[in-house]
This record gives structure tokens, sequence and C-alpha cells, in this order.
């Protein structure tokens, strides 16, 4: 380089190529690589582009690759529009299409579902390294398992024209699985927002424990017992409770929590157990949004309150109804105060383990699961 020529002319160039995955005879694709690259690689490579105008690049796709990318295309819109066959086992878990019955297939399935780089894609997030292992370990036992993971990350912004800014990221994530043997199933399941901590090992150990019971049947005549439930059944009642405490519908005698005569149920005792249940955005494992950003009117919440402040708010506290969800306009109309739920529901009030409840019940039900009584 000479002073007459002081700048280094420099091409940037990105091949872009795969060979052909698809298999000849049966015209299933074998490998995934083609469709990943284009979601994962190729895309956020035009993005980098997009984004920077005054960049020059020269980018090659190869026939094969194009061929490829083409075909992929008519594949999913022919599935979308008409059902037809993706022609790729690993694409269509993510479809209706039913899973491999047969332990092999399911094995070789699972293992082309970890096939990224162990180093670079999966032990650099300490977390899903863990996952993808222990669930790596469960699948090749002798139950069936089923399920999937799930991961979330989004934030909302929230603007008016008074002046409000406001913003909060919130990562929602969950792993479930559900366990077959011998005509019997069990279900479990775990919330994460990161990832982090998740006891696989204990959900498979409660899931074996649970198609253990199953072997033993038992003829209950008609009556009354004593029901002992776990954590995530209270839940799925709780959370139904929650939606149906706004303060109108009481007030206008519409809800189980109208007074008779009129008003509402606030102050009445429920139970003799120590129970609240409460919802607060910055409660340790489930903060949520600490502000309205309601995207449409409810009974819960308003779209003219978005940007006021949520707080903790006990909605049933010792056994004792103390709060019902109102927005500000009801509240004024109403002549109580202003009470906005946050995106999450606890609930408190039990030392006992479920092992030492049941080691302590005589004769009763265990019910572990209410997933099929939704209205």
């Amino acid at each position: 380089m000479n002073a007459a020529a002081p700048r280094l002319p420099v091409v940037l160039l990105w091949h872009m190529h795969q060979p052909q995955y698809r298999d000849a005879l049966t015209g299933e694709y074998v490998l995934p690589w083609t469709y990943l690259h284009a979601l994962k690689d190729y895309s956020d490579m035009a993005a980098h582009l997009e984004e920077n105008p005054a960049a020059r690049a020269v980018v090659n796709f190869t026939p094969v690759l194009i061929e490829q990318l083409q075909e992929y295309a008519v594949r999913l819109a022919d599935h979308l529009h008409s059902g037809a066959p993706l022609g790729d086992p690993v694409l269509a878990t993510l479809s209706e299409a039913p899973l491999p019955t047969d332990a092999q297939a399911r094995a070789e399935l699972l293992r082309a579902l970890l096939r990224a780089q162990r180093r670079h894609m999966i032990e650099r997030f300490e977390a899903f390294a863990e996952v993808a292992r222990a669930l790596s370990a469960g699948f090749g036992r002798a139950d069936r398992l089923y399920g999937f993971a799930h991961h979330v990350v989004s934030t909302t912004f929230l603007g008016t024209s008074t002046g409000v800014r406001r913003r909060f990221t919130q990562p929602t994530g969950s792993v479930e699985i559900n366990a077959k043997r011998d005509g019997a199933s069990a279900w479990a399941g775990v919330s994460t927002p990161w990832f982090a901590d998740v006891p696989i090992e204990s959900m498979l150990a409660e899931l074996s424990m649970r198609l253990d019971w199953a072997k033993r049947t038992v003829d209950l005549p008609a009556g009354r017992y004593e029901t002992l439930m776990p954590p995530s059944t209270v839940a799925d009642m709780m959370i139904y409770l929650g939606w149906s405490m706004e303060g109108r519908g009481a007030q206008e005698g519409r809800t189980a929590l109208s007074a008779p005569g009129g008003g509402t149920r606030v102050g009445e005792r429920l139970t003799t157990l120590p129970l609240t249940l409460y919802s607060d955005p910055h409660a340790a494992g489930l903060e949520c949004a600490p502000f309205v950003h309601a995207t449409t009117s409810s009974e819960r919440l308003s779209v003219f309150d978005n940007g006021m402040d949520v707080g903790r708010v006990d909605w049933i506290r010792d056994g004792t109804i103390t709060t019902l969800a109102y927005p500000r306009a009801a509240a004024a109309e109403f002549g109580v105060s202003p009470a906005a739920p946050a995106d999450n529901l606890l609930m408190t009030g039990g030392r006992a383990s479920m092992a030492d409840m049941v080691a302590a019940t005589e004769r009763g039900l265990l019910l572990t699961t209410l997933w099929y009584i939704r209205t």
C-alpha cells in the first residue's frame, strides 16, 4: 500500500450454502438445517443490512439452497391451507401431526431436536444445558413422555397523551411433561421465568410415583370425602376466583360475590383457615408490570387507567374477602377505592407438605388435576 492509495478495497461476501437434505426416494428432509438457518441466520443477516443502509456487501445463495427454501415455503403454505404433510419430521413437531409412539423413533426424534452445537448453542446457556441433559435422560427411560418447554420474553412500552412513559420486560416460561404407562397417564409442570433451577428430576420422579399409584384402582360409592389438593390443582381454581372478583358485577348482583339484598360480600369470612389470596407485581420470582397496561376495557381494568401504579392487593386476607377490582371510574361511582389486579396471583395459608397431609388422612381423595373441568 502506498501514499497514493491509502485505502484497501475490501469486499464483504456472505456465501449462503446448504447441501440437499431432501431424501430423493421418500421426499422427506432428513436434516433440518435449511429452515433452521433461514429462521436464525439468513433473516438476521438481512436485518443487519436493512439497519445499516450505507453498508455494502455481496450476498450469494447457491441454487440448491434457494430450491430448498422455495420448497419449504410451498410445503408450509400447503400445510397451513389444507393440512398437507410437511415432509420434515422435526418441523412437524410444531404442527398437529401425532408424535411417533415407538420408543426408538421417539428417541431418534429427541436426538434430532437436540442436534444443536452443544458447546456454542446449548452449553453457553447453563439453564438450557441442564434442562436438555435432564430431559434427555428422562426420555431414555421406560415411561413414554410427552411435553414441551415454552419461553417468551415480551416488552411492553406505554405512552399516553398526558406524557406518561412506562416500560416493562416480562419473561414467561414453563416446562410441562405428560407421562404414560400401561394405559395410565400423569402430568407435571412448573413455571420458570429464566429456566434456572428447573427440577426435571423431581418432576420425573413425581410422574413415576403417580403412574405407580395408577396400578391400583378403588371403587368409591357416591358421597362426601375429605379432598387433598396439590398447589397446581388449587391454582386452577384460584385463577377463576381471581377473574371473578370484579366490583361492578358484584355491586349489580351478577356474580357469586354479590351479597343477598344488595351490595357485595366484602368483609364476609369464607373460611377459618388463614388463607390469603393476593396479587403483587414485585413478588419474588413472579414479577410483572407494576402499572396498568390494558389493551381493551373490562370490568376489572380500563384503558383510561393505563399507566396507573399497581401495587400489592389482598383480595382475601386470613379467610375474609377484603377487596374487589375497580377501575377508577367504577370506584368513583360506587364510593370505593380503585384496585387494579397485577398479572400474578399468590396464595398463602398452609405449611404442611402434600406428603404430610396424605400421611395424616385415613380416608380421602387426592385430586391431582382439574384438567377437564374448565368451563
